[in-house]
C-alpha cells in the first residue's frame, strides 16, 4: 500500500485524468475511497491504460479494468492500494 498526502493524490489524479475520460473517478470520490482503503492505482505495464479505480480487491480491480479496456489478458498488470496520509497536507 502506498500512502499519499492530499496534494500527492491530487497530482496523481490529474496525471491519470489527463490521459482521457474514464481513467479516474472524480477527485472527491478518490479522496473518499483512499480514506476507506478502497482506491487502487492501476499500472498496465506500458499498455497505455493506467488509471485509478475504486474496489475491494486488487485482482477484481484489474479484472474490471481489463474488461473496460477491452483487454483479454492483463498479464503483468498491477493494482496498488492507495491510502491517504493523516495530518497536514
Amino acid at each position: 500500500m502506498r500512502t499519499l498526502t492530499i496534494a500527492a493524490l491530487t497530482t496523481l489524479h490529474a496525471d491519470r485524468s489527463a490521459h482521457g475520460p474514464g481513467r479516474a473517478p472524480s477527485i472527491a470520490e478518490c479522496l473518499d475511497a483512499a480514506r476507506a482503503g478502497r482506491l487502487y492505482d492501476v499500472d498496465t505495464q506500458s499498455a497505455g491504460y493506467d488509471g485509478l479505480s475504486i474496489g475491494d480487491d486488487a485482482d477484481d480491480v484489474i479484472a474490471e479494468w481489463a474488461e473496460a479496456c477491452g483487454v483479454e489478458s492483463p498479464r503483468g498488470w498491477t493494482a496498488e492500494r492507495v491510502g491517504l496520509a493523516e495530518g497536514p497536507v
